[in-house]
Order: structure tokens, then C-alpha cells, then sequence
């Protein structure tokens, strides 16, 4: 974490926390997602499940080179915790149904089907 400062937060999940961080390097805003460590962790077969996850999303996000699929800057482990760094997007999904009802149109869903599912 010594190339990225620390902004503030800008989300929790279930599998950790997403802060919003500048990349001293480059003057970049980021989004970094901190994952909890699951490698100190005593809870058997679900840590591993959950280490299994994180390393396939990493490989995921490594390979995909998609326009409709937000870019992974990079992956670093640091004090125990996995970090994944994104680009700073203006707000989630999440954020999105939020502000829009709590629901997308058909026609909505249908375009973001079929941006993620779609691959050259």
C-alpha cells in the first residue's frame, strides 16, 4: 500500500472493504478492495472456498480485456489482507440501483447481460 495514500471509504462488502485511494505515482484515483485474510483464518473448508474465489477473480480479471468490464490495475498481498486496485468509477451497481429505484428496465438488463457475456 506504499504506492497508494488512503482517500477514504468508498464501500463494504460481505468479503471486505473498498477505499478510495490515490496512486502516488501517477496522480491516479483509485479504488482499492481490500479482501479479509482468510489465510490466518480457523474456519476450515469456507476459507478455503473463499481463497479459491479470490484467486479466480484475480485470474479473471488478469485475462479479461473488455471494454464493458472494469479494468484490474493490479493485485498485491500487504499486512495479510489481498488488495485489488480498479480505477475510480463515479459509483457501482449497487449504488446505481440505488439510485434508480431498486431495479433496472428490461431493456437495461438485457444490455448488461449481454455486455458481460458477450466476448470477442
Amino acid at each position: 500500500m506504499y504506492k497508494y495514500r488512503e482517500l477514504g471509504s468508498a464501500g463494504a462488502g460481505t468479503y471486505g472493504t473498498v477505499m478510495k485511494c490515490l496512486d502516488l505515482t501517477n496522480g491516479q484515483s483509485v479504488a482499492v478492495k481490500r479482501l479479509r485474510d482468510t489465510m490466518t483464518g480457523h474456519r476450515g473448508a469456507h476459507d478455503q472456498r473463499h481463497c479459491e474465489m479470490m484467486v479466480r477473480e484475480i485470474c479473471l480479471l488478469r485475462a479479461l480485456n473488455d471494454d464493458h468490464v472494469v479494468p484490474m490495475i493490479e493485485a498485491f498481498r500487504h499486512h495479510g489482507h489481498v488488495h485489488m486496485v480498479f480505477p475510480l468509477m463515479r459509483y457501482n451497481l449497487y449504488r446505481y440501483l440505488e439510485l434508480n429505484g431498486g431495479s433496472l428496465t428490461i431493456d437495461a438488463t438485457k444490455e448488461c447481460i449481454y455486455q458481460v457475456s458477450i466476448f470477442p
